[in-house]
């Protein structure tokens, strides 16, 4: 079994089959599969060349001006070939491909990333880079965040903790050098593989020793020896350079922060362990910081603090006018803080980029961005929606805004504040926004072809939004008088609590959508889904509050469809009830729910051998619809 290929002689170990390294020629357009190894977070694809052999492969980029595609193996390899020697259906699909890069290519430095977590409850999130992550499979994340963005990774086990002091977490900076990475956790371990390579050691947390029936009590010195075991063997196996998160379960003393500051790259910590590390963190150089607990700055030496990047505090925090003395800060995520003056506070970071703040003590007053606009590296605001408002026209100020999400009772209906954000990604849109303002704003706007994610309690305008991959429309239920027309052409009028049916608005026209999650779905908008252009591109659908939908035979045109969720099919305005829905196309499905309404319905799944996760009740699991 030959391979013919340009470059080195190889062989492959225990195979007996020679092979080169290089570019591959037309006749030797073929590679063993028993050569190929999981890559995790990419898509493959089987290519065809004009003699028919075949191999498997991610693309990595098209150059069309000279007419080659760089393509990488299951097993790591990487080279170019001629377009011109694939089969016709491969070269129109790479140009395809091509013009879907080219635009979401993002000129400011945000890299697309998927990512795949230990379990299906998992969770990730990019602090202030609001709508960064969509779900595209049972553990599958997919986005796009900046270079020295810090990903935080939570609900890596089922149920209560156990064995450990607190639920497991990881806090992780992006280097901008991996388009995959697949997360691992085991025995107090994180670690991750990046682009297919093998798994290295990126994260710990102390493990307890359990006494009793209740997991949350723990012997303390037990405890502290288990962290002792566990830290000399981490020093003993880390590579030198390499540093990993460590989430304390217990304090270290100074000499021991000494001996193992070459571990540390960042900290998650709580309760009593925050006191005494803090006190000496400087002596580690960490670039990261959690605290779940309250911070009071007032009680240390702002220079311990003088290599911190990320700084998260799950609580309180009081001092906060030492943040501008914190030299390299970059992400700020806070649960809370004053408004009149936690904001100004902030605005003299000078290198801050990106900031998620939970709610300001004040809520029932609108705050200004006062000087944020003087912040040159400021790219995105994630501002909780119930406890913050935020004046629109200072956002408007801050131009470099990538990601944003706030809210405010004197938004300025046509949405004219985002007029100057011309690098405008991902956003939340208001209802106090008007429709019509909004749809001729995404006209004429620079940010429109490049927008990426939008939440909304408005319309969206589509057809304006060529790039958009993920797209929630929250639930909104309220008396109402609907009229709607039933399977026999009949005009059927009902007064009662009626979800708010979002209008189509040529959804039919986003090309590249993955992620669709709309509660208040008619048949006319299912009908727009099934028929958009390329259906392919859906990895998820979570639809809830169907009110008059009865066809879901378009289902199979979503053929690489990985998530599905469908619940609370309403049947006030039909003479029949939908009997069956038909699954067994979807050969990609990895999650299945299907609840029909309240009151029990009867309907049957057809789903055959399609592999499946029935979850009870996904559509209202936070997981899916808050922290997508």
């Amino acid at each position: 079994m030959r391979l013919t290929w340009f470059g080195r002689a190889c062989y492959a170990p225990g195979m007996g089959i020679r092979y080169r390294l290089g570019i591959p020629s037309a006749l030797g357009f073929w590679v063993s599969f028993a050569l190929a190894a999981l890559c995790p977070g990419e898509e493959f694809r089987t290519f065809t060349n004009k003699d028919g052999k075949q191999l498997e492969a991610t693309t990595l980029g098209v150059d069309l001006e000279a007419a080659n595609v760089r393509l990488r193996l299951r097993d790591g390899r990487e080279f170019a070939i001629p377009i011109g020697t694939l089969s016709l259906d491969d070269q129109a699909w790479l140009v395809n491909w091509e013009k879907e890069e080219r635009l979401v290519r993002d000129p400011g430095g945000w890299h697309p990333v998927e990512i795949s977590l230990p379990r299906m409850m998992s969770h990730i999130e990019a602090p202030g880079c609001y709508g960064a992550f969509y779900r595209v499979g049972l553990n599958s994340w997919r986005g796009e965040i900046p270079e020295g963005a810090w990903l935080r990774v939570t609900k890596v086990l089922d149920g209560d903790p156990g064995d450990f002091v607190a639920e497991p977490e990881l806090i992780l900076r992006f280097d901008g050098r991996w388009k995959s990475m697949r997360i691992t956790f085991e025995d107090g371990f994180f670690r991750a593989s990046f682009d297919g390579a093998a798994p290295v050691l990126v994260g710990a947390t102390g493990r307890m020793v359990a006494t009793g029936v209740n997991q949350r009590v723990f012997d303390g010195e037990l405890t502290y020896e288990k962290q002792e075991e566990q830290l000399k063997a981490i020093a003993a196996s880390l590579p030198d350079g390499k540093r990993i998160c460590f989430q304390l379960a217990m304090a270290l003393e100074e000499r021991e922060m000494r001996r193992y500051r070459d571990l540390f790259d960042a900290f998650v910590i709580e309760g009593s362990a925050q006191e005494e590390v803090l006190q000496v963190i400087g002596n580690c150089e960490v670039r990261g910081l959690r605290i779940n607990d309250d911070l009071y700055l007032d009680r240390y030496d702002v220079s311990n603090f003088s290599t911190i990047e990320f700084l998260s505090v799950e609580q309180n925090i009081d001092g906060h006018e030492k943040l501008a003395d914190f030299e390299a800060l970059a992400v700020v995520e806070l649960s809370r803080i004053d408004g009149r003056t936690g904001l100004g506070s902030l605005a003299r970071v000078p290198n801050l980029r990106l900031v998620e703040i939970g709610g300001l003590k004040d809520d029932e007053t609108v705050f200004a961005l006062s000087g944020w606009d003087q912040l040159a590296n400021l790219r995105g605001i994630d501002f909780d929606l119930r406890f913050c408002q935020i004046d629109a026209e200072s956002v408007g100020q801050c131009q470099g805004l990538r990601a944003v999400r706030f809210d405010t009772r004197d938004l300025d209906p046509g949405g004219g504040w985002m007029n100057g954000l011309g690098a405008l990604r991902n956003i939340y849109w208001s209802s106090r926004l008007d429709r019509k303002p909004l749809v001729s704003l995404a006209q004429t706007s620079s940010w429109a072809p490049h927008l990426r994610s939008v939440t909304n309690w408005n319309t969206t305008p589509f057809a304006q939004l060529p790039s958009l991959r993920a797209v929630i429309h929250p639930g909104s239920v309220r008396q109402r008088t609907l009229t709607r027309t039933n399977s026999r052409g009949e005009r059927v009028m009902r007064t009662g609590d009626f979800p708010y049916l979002w209008p189509e608005d040529g959804i039919s026209e986003a090309e590249f959508l993955e992620f669709i999650q709309i509660d208040g779905v008619s048949q006319e908008m299912l009908d727009a889904i099934f028929a958009k252009k390329n259906p392919a591109s859906v990895r998820t659908l979570i639809l809830s509050n169907l009110l008059d939908c009865t066809d879901f035979s378009g289902l199979k045109k979503l053929r690489n469809l990985r998530v599905l969720s469908i619940s609370n099919l309403r049947s006030e305005f039909l003479d029949t009830a939908l009997e069956q829905i038909d699954v067994r196309s979807l050969e990609s499905l990895e999650v299945l729910e299907v609840v029909p309404n309240r009151s029990g319905q009867d309907l049957e799944v057809l789903r055959g051998d399609v592999p499946y996760v029935n979850l009870p009740n996904l559509s209202s699991t936070p997981l899916f619809l808050q922290q997508w």
